[in-house]
């Protein structure tokens, strides 16, 4: 149910398991300050990524299950990153994540007695060469397209195409980029 957006019981027992296992290896990944010893616990906390070039994440990092996220190559967290991953979280290559990014599949229904012990989850896709900004929060269901950058602080509500700039509370495009930018180019 849970992975397949539908309502779910966030108390059930398989879950609650699962969330502790994973919160204990968040836990482990958090105190060690060896790479190689983060990248065995890496390989038992995230669902899938590359092998020969492994995610560089740094701690502390905190995730719900772990095994719903895939990351590609190339993939840098920054401190204090937060990924709930209650349905699928696909990120793709080169991607980056400034401090304290929140990347959150887990909802919940307005009906407040509902919402006592249901919950709801939406899967979150990033695409290529996409760069998110410090303070940055993605909401359930939201895809953000290839090399697109969102600036810091910014809440993403909704789809983002490739190759913008978005801003804000909701974001929202603020500019787009061509293929190639030059940021600082040499006269």
């Amino acid at each position: 149910k849970m992975i397949n957006g539908k309502p779910f019981n966030a108390d059930d027992p398989l879950l609650q398991e699962m969330l502790t296992d994973a919160h204990e290896l968040c836990y482990e990944y958090n105190r060690l300050w060896n790479r190689n010893s983060r990248k065995v616990i890496l390989e038992g906390l995230l669902g899938k990524f590359s092998q020969s070039n492994p995610p560089y994440v740094e701690a502390p990092v905190y995730v719900d299950y772990g095994l719903n996220i895939e990351v590609g190559k190339n993939f840098y967290a920054n401190f204090g990153c937060v990924l709930l991953d209650c349905a699928k979280i696909h990120i793709g290559d080169n991607v980056m994540l400034a401090p304290n990014v929140q990347l959150y599949t887990a909802g919940h229904p307005t009906d407040y007695v509902e919402r006592r012990s249901v919950e709801f989850a939406q899967p979150i896709t990033i695409g290529n060469d996409v760069w998110i900004g410090g303070g940055s929060i993605v909401l359930p269901g939201v895809s953000i397209g290839d090399r697109t950058i969102v600036a810091a602080g910014s809440v993403v509500t909704k789809n983002i195409p490739s190759d913008v700039i978005i801003a804000g509370i909701p974001a929202k495009i603020v500019r787009f980029i061509g293929e190639r930018q030059i940021d600082n180019p040499v006269e």
